[in-house]
């Protein structure tokens, strides 16, 4: 018995740090020659830049209220230390700074490092996980922010309301291993003065 409960415990581990892993990868841009994106898609993600604070109430407790409803399904001893570790890798960020800059689009999650990505959505590959950009062709524009490997994958999508002032995160955490996928929402507002869209 406790040599499957062990088996089972380490699964749960392995399972979350994969997950943690497809979060929360930095990455730099690889070196070569860079070709510049249409004058569209560059507008586009200009509308996108600045510095966002986020106006969701109560976000941790909304994320972690969904965090548990994933791993209730989930057997006992995976139940037990499943929410907290996968809470701790899926802290809702305060601050967001977007920033495009010439062929790439540079992401600042809180305090973490920078992340830095091709506007061409050319993936980035950092050891196992895969990281990438895409843009749509809605007049605003939505902006997919996607990470994954083979234990998982994160979707940040990225909508702009009308003016451009308030922004929406839907955040989609989907992994083989784990019943369901993770889902929440968080809104942010752009604070003054960080508007770099031409508008």
């Amino acid at each position: 018995m406790r040599r499957e409960q062990r088996r089972v415990v380490a699964l749960a581990v392995g399972i979350l740090l994969c997950l943690g892993m497809v979060m929360s990868a930095q990455v730099e841009p690889p070196l070569g020659e860079d070709v510049r994106p249409p004058a569209d898609v560059i507008e586009r993600l200009e509308r996108f830049g600045g510095e966002w604070r986020r106006s969701t109430p109560d976000a941790e407790e909304l994320v972690e209220e969904e965090v548990r409803r994933v791993t209730d399904m989930m057997s006992f001893l995976i139940r037990r230390i499943a929410p907290g570790r996968l809470m701790d890798r899926t802290r809702p960020p305060a601050t967001i700074h977007l920033e495009p800059q010439d062929e790439l689009f540079i992401m600042t999650l809180d305090n973490d490092s920078p992340q830095t990505l091709p506007i061409s959505g050319e993936p980035i590959q950092e050891d196992d996980v895969t990281v990438r950009l895409e843009l749509d062709e809605m007049p605003q524009g939505t902006l997919r922010h996607v990470t994954s490997n083979q234990q998982g994958r994160r979707d940040n999508v990225f909508r702009l309301d009308a003016n451009g002032d308030d922004m929406t995160m839907k955040v989609t955490i989907a992994s083989p291993r784990l019943p369901d996928s993770v889902q929440y929402t968080l809104e942010f507002t752009r604070q003054s003065g960080s508007d770099l869209s031409p508008r």
